[in-house]
């Protein structure tokens, strides 16, 4: 479940950060104000590291990021845990809280989002009750059971139950020894253990710290893991049995239309036959979710109830076992094998990816190798691409595409039921095995294509794949990847690495990776480590944010002092955008909130910026300034310069796509439009302005930082020139503008009046001339 169904994040519309190849095509064509922003950056980077340095770091490309939107569905559910009632994705709203997001044993913290989903859609199973006896005795819990049967679900409904605060945090899923827990008061922890090293003796001590401090802790265990039932009956529930499908449902289908004002009363589409017929077979949690969503859409007329029930198969591995059986022509085998991979994609990559696919499991003879081509085309000829796309279960998709010459018609390609992209690579893995070894070689080959879409789509794959076979995977294609010489190929790497990360049980693997590829002496695998970070932080932002700083501020020492401070700027930048691609993922406000703590130490007194002063910018006669601080205060410097550094140049520029607007809006722009809009709606106005105040925070920091400010304000500029062409953005950028003047000392308003007053006499901006007015109007300036 995404934690705000109505809010479309830019990952949910398939944008890209990736770094592209220089000949790829470019979906937008460059402008001068992007130039004008790149150019920025450059002279920043030249006052800030000295230009030899950056130089050389621009020659390896550390600038070339863009942002690219595709069309198809690519792995729809990626991020969801199948059988839960919500997913792990911490993505937050107006939720968090400074005072804990950075101890080292926290991962993430529920949102309010899945809070109040789960008080308002969970039925108590049978062994509820004991659950709870055993929590509110011994301040620990241990739920032990199936994979997938809303372990993680019962258990933050338990620690609702029993103590009435706003957080519950999510604990380092790497964190194998309890011992040694650092609990504080009167807080709710949910961890999960895939060490099974729990034992009654860890548990007692930490049991009796956790009732002094009126805290509780809840631990999910797999039921693949071995525990000792007999050393740990007083901490063990049994978790097996799941609520009637039928009630489940009816709960979530009122959820998802609560919002709605006019319904028909008298349509109830759990009453249909083919609805009450499916409710017989076993269904997960995370399946009656689904099931509820997609008649929810029926209730509500945009989606029929045929449509609805062929999207939600659960016989589809019956299905794609039978087709397999029936269907032994090779051409159809590695087409849809293809398919499956880059389900959505434009036909004729499909097309040539089947062909080399088949190349791969089925050469031709050293002396055909001439006649290869022809032999290969000679099929075709023989099947009519009709029969063989309606063979495979799709349909074809018109489509456009954007090229250097402009908007292109598109032919795409996907299944008729999504569930088919699953379920064709699940039963080809586990059904094939001597395939598996050249379909992994077919992939890593395609991590190159010189197809952005392609590219992606193979990613994901890649993840899926990993989850069946972890270090194989990672043998065969993530690590090639992650050493390869193109940044581009690196970059996939953390797509792939999501898939394994959801699943669970697979995230400590994945971060015990990146923290392995980050200390080995390989320039590219160190920095695919390093953004890598990303995608472990979708789900593990505070995890993923500490780590990004740790690495931010590490100085790299080598006898080559030009090489190490290349290699240290390298991994600055790059960490830099791992944490602004983990922004865009969906982690607005954990970011936000995250750069608000890093940018909140003081400047130095003496009158030099940080900017200048870390690096010897400006004044260089250090015996002069008596400029010699030790190591934890450079440390919390070179903190604050990340922070900033990141909101300014990354955050800053990134821009979502919206379906009030015609054209994409910056996204702190458009947080602030949607927390309005929330507030509007929601009767608890205490959050309100909680996006509001930290991005007017964070724009007067940079502010106040001169070698920085030039780029926040041609930012504040960019976003008056939107105003011009949108008046409907108007309030929230003059209220900004506003809030930053008020807040202001009389040399921060002073600045804001000059700017308003030169933006103003240009004769461009009436915005501008207005948020001036006002200003001087209710403040009597």
């Amino acid at each position: 479940m995404s934690d705000n169904p109505e809010i479309k994040s830019p990952d949910q519309d398939q944008h890209d950060r990736d770094p592209k190849p220089s000949n790829e095509k470019q979906n937008q064509s460059p402008k001068n104000e992007e130039h004008h922003r790149h150019s920025s950056k450059n002279n920043f980077f030249k006052n800030f590291l000295g230009k030899d340095i950056s130089d050389n770091l621009g020659g390896v490309n550390i600038f070339n990021i863009t942002d690219n939107r595709s069309g198809g569905a690519y792995f729809a559910d990626q991020v969801d845990v199948v059988g839960d009632v919500v997913g792990v994705n911490q993505t937050k709203w107006n939720t968090g809280s400074t005072k804990h997001n950075f101890l080292n044993y926290v991962a993430g913290q529920i949102s309010n989002e899945q809070i109040t989903k789960i008080s308002s859609v969970y039925i108590q199973p049978d062994s509820y009750a004991q659950a709870q006896r055993i929590l509110k005795e011994k301040h620990i819990l241990i739920l032990w059971g199936d994979s997938k049967f809303g372990k993680r679900t019962t258990a933050i409904h338990l620690l609702l139950s029993v103590l009435q605060t706003e957080e519950i945090f999510v604990i380092d899923p790497s964190l194998q020894d309890f011992s040694s827990f650092p609990s504080e008061t009167n807080q709710r922890y949910l961890a999960s253990d895939r060490s099974g090293k729990l034992n009654s003796y860890t548990l007692n001590g930490l049991s009796q710290q956790l009732k002094k401090q009126d805290s509780y802790l809840i631990i999910t265990v797999d039921s693949l893991m071995r525990l000792s039932q007999d050393d740990l009956s007083e901490y063990i529930v049994k978790f097996h049995h799941l609520p009637t499908s039928e009630a489940l449902l009816e709960k979530h289908l009122e959820w998802y239309l609560k919002d709605q004002v006019q319904l028909n009363s008298n349509y109830d589409p759990i009453q249909e036959d083919s609805v009450r017929e499916l409710l017989t077979h076993k269904l997960l949690p995370g399946d009656i979710d689904k099931l509820a969503q997609l008649l929810a859409k029926v209730t509500i007329n945009e989606l029929d109830l045929e449509q609805a029930l062929a999207s939600f198969d659960v016989h589809v591995q019956e299905k794609v076992e039978s087709w397999f059986g029936e269907h032994q022509n090779l051409t159809q085998r590695v087409f849809i094998i293809a398919l499956a991979v880059l389900n959505g994609g434009a036909y004729q990559n499909v097309l040539k990816a089947s062909q080399d696919l088949e190349s791969v499991i089925n050469p031709p003879p050293e002396k055909d190798k001439e006649k290869e081509d022809i032999s290969k085309s000679e099929p075709l000829f023989n099947t009519p691409r009709s029969q063989l796309v309606k063979a495979v279960g799709a349909k074809l998709v018109q489509s456009s595409e954007e090229t250097e010459f402009g908007n292109s018609p598109v032919e795409r390609i996907e299944f008729d039921n999504d569930k088919w992209q699953f379920a064709v690579l699940s039963y080809m893995w586990q059904e094939y095995d001597r395939l598996r070894e050249p379909l992994l070689e077919w992939l890593y080959k395609l991590g190159f294509h010189d197809n952005w879409d392609v590219r992606v789509r193979v990613a994901y794959a890649v993840g899926e794949l990993s989850k069946y076979a972890f270090s194989f995977v990672c043998e065969k294609v993530l690590l090639p990847w992650g050493k390869s010489d193109q940044q581009y190929v690196r970059a996939l790497v953390a797509r792939s690495l999501i898939s394994p990360v959801s699943e669970g049980n697979l995230a400590p693997q994945v971060l015990g990776l990146l923290n392995y590829w980050r200390t080995l002496d390989n320039r590219y695998l160190s920095w695919t480590a390093i953004y890598a970070y990303w995608a472990y932080g979708k789900f593990f932002p505070d995890i993923a944010l500490r780590k990004l700083l740790e690495i931010a501020t590490f100085e790299e020492e080598s006898e080559d002092n030009q090489k190490s401070e290349e290699l240290s700027w390298l991994f600055f930048n790059t960490a830099a955008l791992a944490v602004d691609t983990l922004f865009w993922a969906g982690q607005y406000f954990a970011v936000l909130e995250t750069l608000q703590v890093w940018t909140a130490n003081p400047q130095t007194k003496n009158g030099l910026t940080l900017f200048s002063k870390i690096l010897g910018v400006g004044d260089n006669d250090k015996s002069q300034n008596n400029f010699d601080p030790p190591k934890d205060a450079e440390n919390k410097k070179l903190t604050r310069i990340f922070g900033l550094f990141v909101f300014v140049f990354f955050i800053c520029e990134s821009k979502t796509s919206t379906d009030s607007y015609q054209k994409e809006l910056p996204t702190l722009l458009w947080l602030i439009i949607e927390e309005t809009r929330r507030s509007k709606e929601d009767t608890n106005t205490e959050q309100v302005a909680l996006y509001e105040d930290i991005i007017t925070c964070l724009i007067q920091r940079v502010l106040n930082e001169k070698d920085a400010r030039e780029a926040m304000l041609d930012t504040i500029k960019n976003w008056l020139d939107l105003v011009e062409e949108n008046r409907q953005l108007y309030p929230v950028v003059g209220m900004l503008i506003f809030r930053l003047f008020e807040q202001g000392n009389q040399r921060e308003r002073g600045r804001i009046l000059h700017k308003l007053e030169q933006w103003t006499s240009l004769g461009k901006s009436i915005a501008a001339s207005k948020i001036l007015l006002k200003i001087k109007q209710d403040l009597n300036v």
